[in-house]
């Protein structure tokens, strides 16, 4: 088990990515359309906190090379069900 939160918080992740809302999450939000002018094709990011992996995949799609570390177990079973082809890049652990 990797979750390094309060109890409360790990309950609030584990509900988050077994009740549907994760399922609900829209493929980007909105500071994903800065992106493209934050980083740079090829540019090397690590997201903390990686969740669903949203982010991550909206990286890569911009030719970035994105890794995440997702400390909360749940969470991170779901991004990688949710979206396979992230399973080298999303790390469990915090």
């Amino acid at each position: 088990m990797h979750d390094q939160f309060d109890g409360s918080t790990a309950d609030y992740y584990r509900r988050y990515a077994h009740d549907g809302a994760l399922a609900a999450e829209a493929p980007s939000r909105d500071i994903s359309s800065w992106f493209g002018m934050a980083f740079k094709a090829g540019a090397r990011i690590l997201d903390i906190g990686a969740g669903s992996g949203r982010d991550i995949a909206c990286l890569c799609a911009l030719v970035c090379d994105a890794d995440g570390i997702e400390p909360n177990d749940a969470m991170h079973v779901a991004a990688l069900q949710r979206r396979p082809p992230l399973g080298p890049r999303l790390a469990p652990g915090a």
